[in-house]
């Protein structure tokens, strides 16, 4: 059997279209990469034709990345919970954009440590990305990659 790696992403899109809302069990990395690829295509688009209220659209692709985002932390047999920081991040980019429209900063001393906590937060979230799965079933599931239910040994 090869390894068709068309089938492949064409299985991971159809996941995630079809498991959009599921925060229940297990997500490969490469589904929550191609939904992060997919939104900033979305994004990019959308800033091109739409630049009013982008913010909007923001926060509601973060919480619709929320449940793969709690998939992918079950992978690493972590709770789903850390799965807050995306509408984080969105609050804290729609934040900013209200305060780059108003051209004005309303405390100025939080500027550092709102910027330190956003770029904790992002950084986080790219370790979520990359962060390799558990090996074999946990406690949310079998593994995405073999569907095994243990570890071989």
């Amino acid at each position: 059997m090869t390894y068709d790696p068309k089938k492949e992403y064409a299985r991971h899109l159809k996941r995630i279209a079809s498991e959009l809302l599921v925060f229940r069990g297990r997500s490969q990395r490469t589904e929550l990469v191609l939904f992060f690829i997919m939104i900033m295509l979305v994004d990019v688009v959308a800033s091109m034709t739409v630049s009013e209220r982008l913010w909007q659209l923001e926060f509601a692709v973060a919480l619709l990345m929320m449940p793969l985002l709690a998939r992918r932390l079950h992978d690493f047999n972590r709770s789903g919970w850390f799965s807050v920081i995306v509408p984080a991040i969105a609050g804290m980019n729609a934040w900013a954009y209200w305060q780059f429209d108003a051209g004005t900063l309303p405390i100025p001393e939080l500027d550092f440590p709102y910027s330190f906590a956003r770029g904790l937060l992002v950084l986080a979230f790219w370790v979520i990305v990359v962060w390799p799965g558990t090996k074999g079933a946990n406690r949310f599931g079998p593994d995405p990659r073999t569907g095994e239910a243990s570890p071989s040994t």
